[in-house]
């Protein structure tokens, strides 16, 4: 009866995270095809509608520390539920907002929601599972994540052309509000997680974090690759879009090749992580991110449909190397009563990756494009903007590879 018990537990702490990891993904990347419609709506400039991005990821980045520890000292479900309820009722107003200031505050408010999800949905499940399916666990969650990315682009695409980007928040509502009913009904009762543990371990966690150089490795190249990678599919859809001239769905259909490649790999890649030495997966996926985004730069107007897709597919597999390898090495590395701090940190760098890397987009549209919107812009005027991130982000690649192998674990 326990082992039953026990089984179901697992299963439904699984449903959970893939729910949640799936659709805090698939918001993001379905409203990045949405960008130039939300700014023509409301009539602003590229550099400022490009915040509808920027003030989720500072929020998640802010607040996900802060919502870890809690959720390590009083409960990791509570925290959960409460955060997938705070997403949902965000995602749900921010479809019927009339003005550009009550959307980014409702991004802001997400971001809180979000930031709940991040520090508690992984160390939940490497709670109930073994060490040893550690990774495999992981490359699910992380397969979750990037089928959310995958389905977003082509969704989005769909929405935003069909129905209009409001339909996008409600899809997201749905999805999310699932997730809050199987998180109700499913979960284990709130527990207390003080008891988990060496107690004096527990006093001082983030002294404990930040003296682990596997740790503080793993997280710096956390917030240089989901930063890059992210930013990169940012540019993407406006290059399909602006340069190339495509509509939103079609261009939706060119993006999904990065997060299904991903998404395809990711389970097998947290499997071998669970065999090999981690580091130095995560320091090839590295490699193979900084080589393709720095390929990215030489992109035209005349170039092949063909080869946005090979160069996509390519940044797919160099994530799905460095992703679950890098998270399964910094989970190893720290005391399992922290754990719920250690995912809230490693949330909170990816946040931060995506932030800062939007705000090196941001200022580079203000730099080369001005207060135009980004309808009219000039493609060459855009192109330039795009080069600038690409080579800047390739950079931080190959910085990151050696982050990556410097870590003891």
């Amino acid at each position: 009866m326990e082992k039953k018990k026990s089984a179901f537990g697992q299963r439904a702490c699984l449903l959970v995270s893939l729910l949640t990891s799936f659709i805090t993904t698939f918001l993001g990347s379905a409203l990045n095809l949405s960008v130039p419609a939300i700014g023509r709506e409301f009539a602003v400039s590229a550099s400022f509608v490009s915040w509808i991005a920027t003030v989720y990821m500072l929020t998640c980045a802010l607040l996900a520390i802060p919502f870890g520890l809690l959720a390590d000292r009083l409960s990791r479900t509570l925290i959960l539920r409460a955060g997938i309820g705070v997403f949902t009722v965000s995602a749900l107003g921010a479809a019927f907002v009339g003005s550009m200031w009550l959307l980014l505050a409702l991004r802001a408010v997400q971001g809180v929601g979000a930031a709940m999800i991040f520090a508690t949905n992984i160390a939940i499940l490497t709670t109930v599972f073994a060490a040893e399916k550690r990774g495999r666990v992981l490359g699910y969650t992380v397969c979750a994540n990037y089928l959310g990315l995958a389905a977003g682009p082509l969704l989005g695409g769909l929405c935003s052309h069909y129905l209009g980007w409001r339909a996008i928040f409600i899809a997201a509502a749905v999805v999310s509000g699932a997730a809050f009913f199987a998180a109700l009904k499913k979960l284990p009762p709130a527990e207390k997680n003080l008891a988990q543990g060496n107690k004096e371990k527990q006093a001082r966690p983030l002294g404990q974090l930040c003296h682990n150089a596997s740790f503080t490795c793993a997280a710096l190249a956390a917030l240089i690759n989901y930063g890059a990678v992210y930013a990169a599919g940012y540019l993407l859809s406006l290059y399909l879009q602006i340069v190339c001239g495509l509509p939103a769905q079609k261009a939706g259909l060119v993006l999904i090749a990065s997060p299904l490649v991903l998404a395809l790999f990711s389970p097998w890649c947290g499997k071998l992580s669970d065999r090999l030495m981690p580091q130095k997966l995560s320091a090839l996926g590295m490699a193979v991110c900084a080589v393709v985004t720095a390929a990215f730069s030489f992109l035209g107007q005349e170039s092949k449909l063909l080869l946005v897709i090979v160069l996509l597919a390519g940044c797919g597999l160099g994530a799905a190397l460095f992703s679950t390898p890098n998270t399964n090495a910094a989970l190893a590395a720290v005391d399992k009563s922290i754990h719920g701090l250690a995912t809230s940190v490693l949330a909170a760098m990816r946040s931060l990756g995506h932030s800062l890397c939007m705000a090196v987009v941001t200022a580079a549209a203000a730099l080369k494009l001005g207060a135009l919107q980004l309808d009219e812009a000039e493609p060459q005027q855009l192109m330039q903007t795009l080069r600038l991130c690409f080579y800047i982000f390739a950079a931080l690649c190959f910085l990151g590879i050696f982050v990556a192998l410097r870590r003891k674990t």
